[in-house]
């Protein structure tokens, strides 16, 4: 028989899916429905051309994943035993709609021509409520900063006078690093370094010395004041880097744009600032999930992100979060 297809989100009991997957009962000699352990996905594309820079992965599941490209095993989640059968159920529960971090394939995986994507997700009990998964496959891009950095054993290190730069502090690299732990699975994760100098808030308030005095005249400002009534308090208007005598100057999302490839988000980036995307379909508190992160520009200009990732990206809440260097 053929496979079943349907787009992302996939899977049954959150109310969340795009494509409702089934079940079965295991075992009819006992009361209740006891469901299968195991649910498989698989998908197959073609590359005209392998990205000479490679490719990395997220996973969204519940309860556990084992991930394969083209036959080989490349992740799985550590809930799950090393060679779990199709019966067996994952050691552990996780939070609904688990995203992994972003992984990198290793090189050679990804062919030029037909390539299969398979994936299983292992419950964690007969009687579990529900089942999540979707998946997304992206080009690696390498990081413009790479020559200014070292690791050494598990230390990363400066490689370069940061004098002889032009970079001046406050100012934060995101840095790609990819980790190896000792059974040889890989993990990359964007890690900021900042770039500081010098005593920053000597008044220990949460604002910049420059940037109050640059405000306000000296250091007086208090970072729970509004003054030009915008609804941002100081405090938000420095992570921002916005001015805070200015109503007309405050942080927001500029555009939101809808297309078959998801939802771009826009906003006004700065220097010297690292943004992150979040969406949420209901607002509440702890319902946001992280879009991207780690975004920065070296310029004044606009930052966009896009949400892949959301089966219904028109009926999302989208934020942005504005963070500055770290005070010393």
């Amino acid at each position: 028989s053929t496979w079943a297809s349907g787009a992302g989100q996939l899977g049954y009991g959150d109310g969340d899916e795009v494509t409702l997957v089934g079940f079965v009962d295991v075992d009819d000699l006992t009361d209740g429905v006891q469901k299968n352990a195991t649910t498989y996905f698989r998908h197959t594309f073609d590359v005209a051309a392998v990205d000479a820079e490679g490719y990395s992965f997220r996973v969204l599941f519940d309860d556990a994943a084992a991930v394969y490209i083209n036959g080989t095993l490349v992740a799985q989640s550590t809930n799950l035993p090393v060679g779990a059968l199709f019966d067996e159920y994952s050691t552990a529960t996780t939070p609904d709609n688990t995203i992994s971090t972003d992984t990198p394939i290793p090189a050679g995986l990804i062919v030029a021509g037909e390539n299969v994507i398979a994936v299983e997700v292992h419950q964690a009990s007969e009687t579990s409520s529900d089942m999540s998964f979707d998946f997304e496959l992206s080009p690696l891009r390498p990081s413009p900063y790479g020559d200014y950095f070292e690791i050494v054993g598990d230390e990363l290190r400066t490689s370069v006078d940061f004098a002889t730069t032009g970079f001046t502090a406050p100012f934060t690299f995101p840095l790609p690093v990819i980790a190896e732990d000792p059974t040889g699975r890989t993990v990359e994760v964007v890690v900021p370094v900042f770039l500081t100098g010098g005593a920053t808030d000597t008044d220990l308030d949460g604002l910049h010395d420059d940037w109050e005095r640059a405000n306000f005249g000296d250091l007086s400002a208090d970072p729970g004041d509004d003054p030009d009534g915008d609804g941002r308090d100081n405090a938000a208007e420095y992570a921002a880097d916005t001015d805070p005598n200015d109503g007309a100057d405050f942080f927001a999302i500029t555009s939101i744009e809808l297309d078959a490839g998801g939802a771009t988000v826009t906003w006004p980036g700065k220097p010297d600032r690292t943004y992150a995307l979040f969406r949420s379909a209901t607002g509440a508190a702890g319902t946001w999930v992280l879009v991207q992160g780690g975004l920065t520009t070296a310029v004044a200009a606009p930052l966009n992100s896009v949400d892949t990732g959301s089966p219904n990206p028109g009926d999302m809440l989208y934020r942005v979060e504005s963070e500055p260097p770290p005070l010393q």
